[in-house]
């Protein structure tokens, strides 16, 4: 019974051993590759980094709403999308600290529900799309777009 288990044993190691020979090179190309990355780009701005990400159209849109909604301030945060894919997420992130009123895409089938949910306190609305340049829009200019009741 002994000689099973360190059977078993030596037999574990060697699948080990086998996977370490076969991860270890591509994962030490990886990480070469990220840290080549990482010092290439370590005196960026955040500008500079914002840029890089999202491109300079979507980086000046972004500068653009930070001016416009005060850091305090509240705004109206719609999904443009049917699908969610994250965008008024990534878009909360890069205008924080200010607080967002999340509107899902769903909602404005229902305006009335919309319009129940926005405070008083939220002068802007942002729409995020995936892959768009976000939008920002007045709150009587979107309000009148979205139209009458349920």
């Amino acid at each position: 019974m002994r000689f099973a288990g360190s059977l078993l044993s030596v037999f574990a190691l060697t699948l080990f051993a086998g996977f370490l020979a076969t991860a270890l090179p591509d994962a030490l190309k990886h990480a070469d590759t990220f840290l080549g990355r990482a010092v290439e780009h370590s005196g960026e701005t955040v500008l500079e980094q914002r840029t890089r990400f999202w491109g300079e159209t979507f980086t000046q849109s972004i500068g653009e709403i930070r001016r416009v909604i005060p850091p305090d301030g509240v705004y109206v945060l719609v999904n443009g999308d049917a699908a969610d894919k994250g965008a008024p997420i990534w878009l909360r992130y890069e205008l924080a600290p200010r607080r967002a009123i999340l509107v899902p895409h769903a909602d404005l089938r229902r305006p009335r529900r919309v319009r129940e949910r926005i405070p008083g306190s939220a002068r802007w609305v942002v729409v995020a799309s995936e892959g768009r340049v976000p939008k920002l829009i007045d709150r009587a200019r979107f309000l009148r777009r979205l139209g009458g009741s349920d």
